[in-house]
């Protein structure tokens, strides 16, 4: 087959849709198969981080003024003369509609329906072109059961034409002998152990002052705590306190270097959010052996599993318990660690490839049967 692949946001490594277009590529060059694949690019430099074997080829999309242009008239300009078999879009709200051969899409989340945005225009767009796009796709893979789950429920024609594909963990974030660079970065940031972290957007479904407040509580008893906060403004709805408690520290932008260091040293993650199509950091943090502690919401149930701890979003008070639990017993916190580092293990780029390339088996197949 010949097999295409929007990989326009390979560079955004900051961004779920980047880091899983990243490894998800990263992962397809090391896996022998006899299809041919075309990566549709921004830039050539975008890809000089990769790679490739010889049945891959980098092609650059035309640039417009306007992005909706690009993802439309560009991608089907730049595909016109490839002949493909399948074209896949790696999030479903950039499809091209135009397009003639089938096509597969990726859906992260339905967070712009579910926290709508406050411009009636922008909410009417969205969904009005996520109605299109969905309808037009062949097959939907899902990063996780629960969005799979809010796509019927927005869009109930989608209903057994999307599969769950659970997104791998990157195996740079890993458990390290030592405390690599955190030293350079306790000077930089002055952050002191112990120290808990949360890494994710300011955006209102991320939860931020409800963790803000369950560290106050936990301040209480622990008065020497710090809480790291690894983020930045989502851009759109962002709720963060006015007052912020002493001892909590915002660092807008890591490298994953720097991200694995404290990992590494932080007593536990908190990512008590509302809502995730997936939930990156958990995956992040448990395989750097760091306990978390977030909410039985979304998909966060099914990356966590019996490995981490669960309190009610809405509940500071059970969120600092639930903490507290772990900071207070060596050997709580020894098990929650051992589990999750058990548990990281479930999710496996290779089984990302493997189950998205029978996806594309099977929809060549089907368009050869009587």
């Amino acid at each position: 087959m010949r097999i295409g692949l929007d990989v326009r946001k390979l560079t955004h490594l900051n961004t779920g849709i980047g880091s899983y277009i990243f490894n998800f590529v990263q992962t397809l060059t090391t896996v022998e198969t006899p299809h041919q694949f075309f990566l549709f690019v921004n830039s050539p430099d975008d890809s000089a981080a990769l790679k490739f074997p010889p049945n891959f080829q980098v092609v650059v999309v035309p640039s417009y003024r306007w992005d909706k242009l690009q993802d439309q008239l560009g991608l089907l300009k730049a595909t016109f003369n490839f002949n493909l078999d399948i074209f896949h879009t790696t999030h479903h709200d950039v499809t091209p509609l135009l397009m003639t051969c089938p096509l597969v899409a990726t859906v992260h989340d339905l967070a712009p329906m579910d926290f709508p945005n406050p411009s009636w225009p922008h909410r009417f767009y969205y969904r009005w072109f996520s109605w299109l796009a969905l309808r037009r796709a062949r097959h939907l893979v899902c990063v996780s059961h629960s969005t799979g789950q809010r796509l019927e429920h927005h869009f109930p024609f989608c209903r057994g034409k999307w599969s769950t594909v659970y997104e791998g963990r990157d195996p740079f974030f890993q458990v390290l002998a030592e405390p690599e660079l955190f030293g350079q970065l306790s000077k930089q940031f002055n952050i002191k152990t112990p120290f808990l972290l949360y890494v994710g957007s300011f955006a209102r479904r991320k939860n931020l002052p409800a963790m803000i407040e369950a560290f106050s509580i936990i301040k209480k008893t622990k008065p020497d705590m710090q809480f790291v906060i690894v983020g930045k403004p989502s851009g759109r709805d962002d709720v963060l306190p006015t007052q912020l408690p002493d001892d909590m520290i915002i660092i807008n932008q890591l490298n994953k270097r720097d991200l694995r260091a404290l990992y590494n040293q932080a007593k536990a993650l908190l990512f008590n959010t509302l809502y995730e199509g997936f939930g990156i950091p958990i995956l992040e943090a448990m395989a750097c052996g760091c306990p978390v502690v977030t909410s039985p919401t979304t998909s966060l149930p099914e990356l966590g599993g019996e490995a981490v701890l669960y309190a009610p979003p809405h509940c500071p008070a059970e969120i600092a318990k639930q903490v507290l639990h772990i900071l207070n017993e060596e050997t709580m916190w020894q098990m929650m660690r051992d589990k999750g580092l058990k548990q990281v293990l479930q999710f496996d780029w290779l089984n990302t490839v493997s189950h998205t390339l029978k996806i594309y088996q099977d929809i060549k197949s089907n368009e050869h049967r009587p």
